[in-house]
């Protein structure tokens, strides 16, 4: 028995539906689509950091966000990465604090991701098959793996963690000093200096 495709909405620079195609259609034709990732932090503002299953086809055993995914088609972002917190965390809670909107760009995808924040401590049940194992790493921890040990964790993951340093910033709070930036080829060029990478704070999440 196969289960049934799954299709995400395919969107414009702009974040506006022009269509609608499968999963493995969008990655293989690099269609911009819809994504979210969500960072769990605690009351120690450590970050939930999510190892991925060895079993799973992309970035497997890779450092990664603590949860994350697509949005399907007519779901929006809010709705998505309240499922995906369910799907691979167990975690039942909807609270979630938007961070940003940015574009995501790998050899793989080329995605138009959310950002949030789910302040939780836990208990967590990870989902067997797509997650071996959840860790709180304190901030300073993650910019050293991320500046020693990049090729440990998933591009995305260290974006987003540089966009909530970001955003962690911009309210007043005392963060790490790292930055994602990009060369002009859009390969990542990881350091402690650099540009943040550009970003929209405009809420997404009432967007179908």
């Amino acid at each position: 028995m196969t289960s049934e495709p799954e299709f995400l909405d395919v969107v414009d620079a702009d974040d506006r539906v022009i269509g609608r195609a499968t999963r493995e259609a969008v990655h293989r034709d690099h269609l911009m689509h819809r994504g979210v990732h969500v960072l769990v932090v605690n009351t120690l503002d450590e970050i939930l950091v999510q190892i991925r299953s060895q079993h799973l086809p992309n970035h497997p055993g890779r450092l990664d966000a603590s949860a994350g995914g697509h949005v399907i088609s007519g779901e929006n972002y809010q709705t998505a990465a309240c499922r995906e917190l369910l799907e691979e965390l167990g975690c039942h809670d909807s609270g979630l604090d938007y961070v940003c909107l940015y574009d995501g760009f790998s050899a793989r995808q080329l995605e138009k991701r959310a950002l949030y924040v789910h302040r939780c401590d836990g208990p967590f049940t990870p989902d067997p098959e797509a997650v071996a194992g959840v860790t709180f790493m304190a901030p300073q921890a993650l910019v050293e793996t991320f500046s020693r040990r990049a090729w440990e964790c998933t591009e995305g993951f260290m974006r987003s963690v540089s966009l909530f340093f970001d955003h962690q910033a911009m309210q007043g709070a005392s963060t790490p000093v790292w930055r994602w930036r990009e060369a002009p080829d859009r390969e990542p060029v990881w350091g402690m200096q650099g540009e943040a990478a550009s970003q929209s704070f405009r809420d997404p999440t009432s967007k179908s």
